[in-house]
């Protein structure tokens, strides 16, 4: 049995989110800490989880979306043993861990103890109270201690409390509280240990299999979110024959689609999609809608503005709808499909309205900000100028600075590999909006430097000297933005609609100019700073406890691998799970190579991010006429390498398939490839710039990109290039280093490989060999040599 009860501080606020969940944890948490499988896999059913340390000693129970992103959270820890804990009477162990709950509740959320709880205090911080309510149970105390515990270079918040005690006696009562105060003070002595315990059993949960055990069955019940209800009624669901595989010229036709011809009966609407448009779910709770490459995320979230804007259209009522999307590129695209459903009188409406906005669009107009006040009104835009200033700052230093892998590994690998700096700028960039800026650590480099706290993932992993290489970088950064240019980033707009929006003032006018549904596109896009803006932006009428608010996202497309804190933290709390498992896009056999590719990360799949694959199905045949399996082709060595992928670019394109996207991995590829399909088809391929880039479904030809601009697109073919032994992801020192190129080499493939619907091939030099995930799947008969 384990010893303790233990979860993070943000889980209380989901227990007062719900209340009855304390009373079933309470009667099923002795029976968890007794489960063997808990020990090895995680409960995890919507956003609850459970599970034990390895060693048996811990049950953690907690919610993924109450987890501060850069850890260094609080712990509750409340006894369970049989010695001084709430298995020592069994007759109350229910009541004592209702009474343990709500405690920890209190003090969590820095709320007083309640009167009626009989408080006592002690030396040291310690500290009593009544064991239960107006019962037997209440002649009992519980002892507790709740301060800063050091774990490691970091404090962190701890609370950790023990009993029953034995009850009152003839001689004092004082005395029987003070023998528990004493075990209390014992275990505390260990609380670092348990601390570290509990961090890394959060940590292992990530890759242990998930499961679902029926004692928690009345608690999921209790807090079963509203689109999945018994009661709903789905309307045409029942009638909705099962989907056939698309046909040859269905993926197209769907692209022309009105919104009337995507409710209909018999449209290609999938199941799952038409259940979550038609339980209007967004009236009731926030939504997040999670769902692999060509699952239809975005199509679902504009049929469910639309449907939104149609109802109040019926029924009379003003509506506003804000759709936010990350660039520029990415709102022209979603303006033209948003035409072709027919929202153009939303679009133009004063009653009913649709805004389509970027967000840093949205944060200038909120500001009442010039353009020449931004660096630049698009973010893709803003990105690319951040990333030249940061690159710039970098190169300086790295050059005059003594960087030896003793003192900064990190830095000096960079510096000894320069097709690392790309990476690298981008890290440093999301470092400077996110660890910098969001803290207000602008003109405090010392407490950057010496923090114990980690400010983010990257921040945690870097030694001190490191740490001042980054904030040297930043300064530079900041005197040429801000010092010299006098223009703000994405996220100093960011920063500063967010400081507007937590005022008083908004708390008035957000009752007006609040909009009524928001949604949120491709939300793994969006880094902390700007996501903590949604929970703001809708009204929130007197009495209304819930965001309508719709999000869509799918972390595996999200290449830096950055943590975010969760939406619960971030103010939009008690979010429904949606999955969308059909995929529209790739063949089988592609699915299948690309979730085999992802299924191989470390920070993805797990009780935190449910593994979509499992369930997920294509809905194009093998058999397609365009159809062939995944294919690695071998070719041309030095600039041959570049004629190679010219001729198979242009033998698929004679092949039937409209548009052939060639993606190239290594930056040592590019020139090339862009000079070669130039010279073997006589045209210039268009070239990707920015994610979103409007090039139309069905529009023939070839593009070049490079992957972390495929992102919201679709080919009839692409052809991966670079994906080569040694060169992605490059071998690397040191091992944490290594593991993140690793993580995002594996988020590339698996974004670029589910762009392709019928086709995918891997070109790769006649003197290169495949990488070894590659080569595994090659054995594992996923893909086919020629």
């Amino acid at each position: 049995m384990s010893k303790y009860l233990c979860f993070p501080s943000g889980f209380h606020k989901w227990l007062e989110n719900n209340p009855i969940a304390v009373d079933c944890l309470s009667q099923v948490v002795i029976e968890a800490a007794n489960n063997e499988l808990l020990k090895k896999a995680v409960h995890a059913v919507d956003t609850f989880r459970a599970t034990r340390s390895s060693n048996g000693q811990l049950l953690a129970l907690w919610n993924p979306d109450y987890l501060e992103a850069t850890g260094g959270f609080g712990w509750a820890f409340i006894s369970l043993d049989e010695e001084f804990g709430a298995g020592k009477i069994p007759e109350f162990s229910t009541d004592v861990l209702r009474r343990s709950f709500h405690l920890a509740q209190f003090r969590l959320g820095h709320s007083n103890v309640p009167a009626h709880y009989r408080l006592r205090h002690w030396e040291d911080n310690f500290k009593t109270c009544t064991a239960g309510g107006p019962q037997e149970i209440s002649r009992h105390s519980l002892a507790f201690w709740e301060g800063k515990s050091l774990v490691g270079k970091s404090e962190r918040f701890a609370m950790l409390s023990v009993g029953p005690d034995d009850g009152p006696t003839a001689s004092s009562a004082k005395a029987v509280q003070q023998k528990a105060v004493e075990e209390c003070r014992g275990r505390v002595a260990s609380l670092e240990s348990l601390i570290e315990i509990a961090d890394k059993t959060l940590g292992q949960a990530q890759n242990r299999s998930t499961c679902q055990l029926e004692l928690f069955t009345d608690l999921e019940r209790a807090v079963k979110p509203k689109i999945a209800s018994d009661d709903v009624v789905y309307g045409p669901v029942e009638d909705m024959p099962e989907l056939e595989p698309i046909g040859s010229n269905e993926a197209y036709i769907s692209q022309v689609l009105s919104y009337e011809d995507w409710i209909a009966a018999g449209s290609p609407l999938s199941i799952e999609q038409r259940k979550i448009l038609e339980s209007d779910v967004i009236q009731s709770q926030p939504i997040r809608i999670n769902g692999p490459g060509g699952s239809g995320k975005t199509l679902l979230m504009q049929l469910l503005s639309m449907r939104q804007l149609m109802m109040a259209k019926e029924n009379g009522e003003r509506c506003k709808c804000l759709y936010v999307c990350h660039n520029a590129a990415m709102q022209d695209a979603i303006l033209l499909r948003f035409e072709t459903l027919g929202a153009q009188e939303f679009l133009l409406g004063e009653e009913q309205q649709l805004k389509v906005e970027t967000l840093a669009g949205y944060c200038s107009e909120q500001l009442q900000i010039s353009h020449t006040d931004v660096v630049d009104s698009d973010a893709a835009e803003t990105k690319a100028f951040q990333s030249e200033i940061v690159q710039e700052a970098i190169g300086k230093r790295i050059v005059n600075e003594n960087v030896t892998f003793e003192s900064m590994p990190i830095v000096f690998v960079v510096k000894q590999n320069p097709g690392l700096l790309s990476i690298f700028v981008e890290l440093l960039v999301n470092e400077i909006g996110i660890s910098i800026k969001a803290h207000s650590l602008t003109h405090d480099k010392k407490r950057y430097v010496e923090s114990l706290v980690p400010f983010s993932r990257l921040h945690g992993n870097l030694n001190s000297e490191e740490r001042k290489f980054v904030f040297e970088v930043f300064e530079d950064y900041y005197q040429q933005t801000t010092e010299e240019q006098a223009v703000l980033d994405a996220d100093d707009l960011a920063i500063s609609l967010l400081s507007r929006l937590r005022t008083p003032l908004w708390n008035i006018r957000r009752k007006t100019e609040g909009v009524d549904f928001l949604f949120v596109d491709e939300t793994q896009l969006f880094n902390e700073n700007e996501r903590r803006i949604f929970a703001y932006l809708t009204k929130l009428p007197q009495h209304q406890t819930y965001l309508p608010i719709a999000i869509a996202l799918d972390e595996a497309q999200e290449l830096k691998g950055a943590v975010s804190s969760g939406f619960g933290v971030l103010g939009i709390e008690s979010i429904v799970n949606e999955h969308l498992d059909n995929v529209f896009r790739s063949t089988p056999s592609i699915l299948k190579l690309a979730f085999f590719v992802i299924q191989r990360t470390t920070d993805l799949f797990g009780a935190e991010f449910p593994d979509f694959t499992k369930n997920a199905k294509s809905l194009i045949a093998d058999d397609h006429p365009l159809a062939k399996r995944p294919r690695l082709r071998v070719g041309g060595t030095g600039s041959g390498l570049g004629n190679y992928i010219a001729k198979r670019a242009a033998s698929l394109r004679g092949a039937n398939l409209r548009s052939v996207c060639v993606v190239v991995h290594a930056d040592k590829y590019w020139n090339d490839a862009c000079d070669a399909i130039k010279k073997v088809t006589g045209k210039a391929p268009y070239i990707l710039k920015r994610r979103g880039d409007v090039f139309g479904v069905d529009r023939p030809g070839i593009v070049l990109s490079k992957p972390e601009f495929v992102g919201g697109q679709e080919f009839d073919a692409v052809i991966a290039v670079g994906l080569e032994d040694g060169i992605v992801p490059p071998l690397v020192k040191p091992d944490s280093f290594a593991e993140s190129l690793k993580q995002r080499a594996l988020r590339e493939m698996y974004l670029v490989f589910t762009r392709a619907r019928f086709r995918l091939e891997i070109v790769v030099s006649v003197n290169a060999a495949v990488t070894s995930l590659l080569e595994q799947a090659i054995k594992g008969g996923l893909i086919d040599q020629s």
